[in-house]
């Protein structure tokens, strides 16, 4: 499909936010990636840049699609992420079918899942 709007966004969490979860250096990098991609994604021409917001997703999200007029949500749905992260995103994805979003998830950073190579290898 062909977005008339692209917003990307990303919600810092109270678990993602808390340095005893993650750390300080990996809070720090998970800052320093944001800045990043925001600085990436304005100049590629997205000119809101990433949005980032600090609350919990499935709070904040569905005032963002009515807010917004979001059709569609797209993130990166790996189980390699954390178990409270899974958690949320199963949240999230009942609360956009519930209010009529179409949820496409993707394991973003690598071309097979280990969970699909672990399948075909145990039959």
């Amino acid at each position: 499909t062909n977005p008339e709007s692209f917003f990307p966004v990303f919600i810092l969490d109270k678990w993602h936010s808390n340095k005893k979860n993650v750390g300080s250096i990996r809070f720090r990098f998970i800052l320093e990636s944001l800045q990043d991609l925001d600085r990436n994604l304005k100049k590629q021409g997205c000119s809101c840049g990433l949005l980032i917001f600090e609350g919990e997703p499935e709070e904040l999200l569905p005032t963002l699609w009515k807010e917004l007029k979001i059709s569609t949500l797209t993130f990166d749905d790996s189980e390699e992420n954390e178990p409270h992260s899974r958690q949320v995103d199963e949240v999230v994805k009942d609360l956009a079918k519930k209010e009529g979003v179409e949820v496409i998830c993707t394991a973003c950073h690598y071309l097979h899942s280990p969970e699909s190579y672990s399948k075909l290898l145990n039959g």
